[in-house]
């Protein structure tokens, strides 16, 4: 299962209503050799793309699953 292969994209939605009905933006991984993030709107419009410093702060303690937090 690990580590995942290069070309690997996971995508999570994200919320600010506790019903989880109306998505606010999407977060993106990619594996590109290590990986690389992307944040957008809910209008898919890009905030920023990189090696975001406030996801790899989270993700850096996931490293035994290739630093994804839950299983894809």
């Amino acid at each position: 299962r690990y580590p995942l292969p290069v070309g690997s994209i996971l995508v999570k939605t994200l919320h600010d209503d506790p019903t989880c009905t109306t998505p606010v933006g999407y977060v993106a991984m990619r594996k590109d050799g290590d990986w690389v993030w992307q944040k957008t709107a809910a209008n898919f419009e890009v905030r920023d793309t990189g090696a975001l410093q406030s996801c790899i702060a989270c993700h850096s303690a996931c490293g035994d699953r290739d630093l994804t937090c839950t299983d894809p």
